[in-house]
């Protein structure tokens, strides 16, 4: 959700407020309306698949940056990749699905 919050507020920076509905006297319920239109752009299998987990050198699973298994190796990998390459999620640190 952190991911998708900051993708919807760096496209609203991005639009602009031109592009808001309603008079400019209502800001908040204009930033709401594009929040919730931003959010409804970005599908989350598009998220999914672009979130970065790490993988090691020789384990199996796949982890969030500041898992304790990562303290050897540590190799930045889409999760898509890491589940198309036969990698699980860590039970430790519990990474996104």
């Amino acid at each position: 959700m952190q991911k998708r919050r900051r993708i919807a507020i760096f496209l609203f920076c991005c639009l602009g407020l031109s592009l808001l509905p309603g008079p400019l006297g209502h800001e908040e319920d204009s930033q709401k309306t594009l929040f919730s239109a931003a959010l409804s752009i970005l599908s989350p299998q598009a998220l999914a698949k672009s979130t970065t987990v790490y993988i090691t050198n020789t384990g199996t699973k796949y982890h969030v940056s500041s898992c304790r298994h990562l303290r050897r190796s540590k190799k930045a990998i889409t999760i898509s990749k890491a589940k198309a390459q036969g990698y699980q999620p860590c039970k430790v640190c519990k990474p996104p699905r």
